[in-house]
């Protein structure tokens, strides 16, 4: 990593855990609140079931992308352990303290995420 005083470090890491167990509190409350939807009456017409089932669908997307982002942040915990975090995974050159500020858990430097989004954008076409 480029950037890095044992500060910068600390504070990416902090800004990493922090992170991770705001998600983690997010989940569970999450699950909470569908434990607690699962003990309501059916819903009564086909419209507040399709509310239902829509609300669940999106409850479902946003479970997906917490637990996508807590995967992220722990891969990253795991390169601050190892010692590569804040080298790009796919070239190697350093990410950069402003995109590693702004994206904790960057893996890749601002050329080779580009590069990577657009090839899934090209993929899904």
């Amino acid at each position: 990593m480029d950037t890095s005083t044992n500060s910068q470090l600390a504070s990416l890491r902090q800004s990493l855990e922090s992170r991770l167990s705001a998600l983690q509190a997010e989940l569970l409350a999450a699950q909470r609140a569908r434990g607690a939807a699962q003990d309501e009456p059916e819903a009564g017409d086909t419209k507040d079931l399709a509310d239902r089932l829509q609300h669940d669908e999106l409850d479902e997307a946003q479970v997906h992308r917490e637990l996508g982002a807590m995967a992220a942040i722990e891969a990253a915990l795991r390169r601050v352990d190892d010692g590569s975090y804040g080298d790009c995974i796919d070239c190697g050159e350093p990410v950069g303290l402003a995109r590693l500020q702004l994206l904790p858990a960057a893996s890749r430097c601002a050329a080779c995420q580009g590069l990577h989004e657009s090839r899934w954008s090209r993929r899904s076409e």
